[in-house]
């Protein structure tokens, strides 16, 4: 079996030299281990530090970099995929994740227990995360269980390895990031993922994929949302649906609360029957809403199916 070992890379001449030191060349179970660097449109000597640490396959991006982290990720895969790559780690070049923890990471796979592994960070208990990023972390790890319907300990780490198969079930298509998407995905398609605790080395500088915390949080949502809707849309929109069907419910069932708003706006008595169509209105409003989300379900989910008969025919 062939192993590649991929490491996108922006502008990390001076980390990449400590991440390629830290990976084993020799595995048990593995005929051949080969290195990837994806130079994501540096400006300095990335691309020849690898060459000159060895690295026997250099992938550099054209054009600027744009923050494009899922755009070099997929080219790494497909390019990993023409060397005949059967297993794929994918580390960062910031050298955040441990390198030496890569054969422990590619265990599950080649025992045959799973088709994607990957690298768990604890987000909560990482004393490396400042309180807000935790919070982030774990706030976006429930949601992305949700809507995976399986829990996700780390959806945004980066330290992976994927079998043959999980590389072919799906390519990415959100270019600022892959890593939500590809977790999804994974799940959506009745892939094994599993998870190994790892212990993250000190920051070396701060991340260039994100301006803000909270544009990661925007961005992560839009991908997962967009996943979520083309390939489970019933339960995708049914879930965005619940507080639409609760606020009916709330109106419908004229709970005090309600008549007291009502009373306070209209100035009307508690038991006078104009109550009832203020209440009536909001809930037909929210009902109706909540009907025609679960239409457009039903079309996405048809869409979904004609445009996949269309591929395998």
């Amino acid at each position: 079996m062939k192993l590649v070992i991929q490491i996108p890379c922006f502008n990390e001449e001076r980390t990449l030299p400590d991440v390629l030191s830290g990976i084993p060349r020799r595995i048990d179970g593995l005929a051949d281990i080969e290195l990837l660097v994806v130079d994501d449109g540096s400006t300095d000597n990335t691309a020849h530090v690898a060459r000159s640490c060895g690295v026997a396959h250099v992938l550099v991006l054209p054009g600027p970099n744009q923050r494009r982290l899922g755009c070099a990720f997929q080219a790494g895969v497909d390019y990993a995929l023409r060397c005949g790559a059967d297993i794929l780690v994918n580390t960062d070049g910031d050298n955040q994740y441990p390198s030496e923890n890569i054969s422990d990471l590619i265990q599950p796979i080649l025992r045959g227990e799973a088709d994607v592994v990957i690298g768990n960070r604890r987000p909560w208990r990482c004393n490396r995360f400042s309180l807000w990023k935790r919070v982030l972390q774990l706030s976006g790890n429930l949601a992305v269980s949700a809507l995976a319907a399986r829990i996700i300990p780390d959806a945004v780490s980066g330290f992976r390895a994927y079998s043959r198969k999980a590389l072919l079930s799906g390519s990415i298509e959100t270019p600022y990031t892959y890593t939500v998407e590809s977790v999804l995905k994974c799940c959506y398609n009745g892939l094994r993922v599993a998870w190994i605790p790892i212990e993250v080395n000190p920051p070396t500088r701060s991340s260039r994929l994100m301006r803000h915390p909270l544009e990661m949080v925007f961005r992560c949502a839009y991908s997962a949302l967009r996943v979520s809707l083309s390939m489970r849309p019933l339960r995708t929109v049914l879930m965005l649906a619940l507080p639409l069907l609760a606020v009916g419910a709330l109106a419908l069932q004229r709970l005090p609360v309600v008549q007291t708003m009502y009373t306070t706006l209209y100035r009307l008595p508690v038991d006078d029957k104009a109550l009832f169509t203020p209440s009536l209105l909001l809930a037909a409003f929210f009902g109706a809403t909540l009907v025609l989300v679960i239409i457009r379900s039903f079309c996405l989910r048809r869409t979904r199916r004609t445009l996949a008969h269309s591929d395998m025919v």
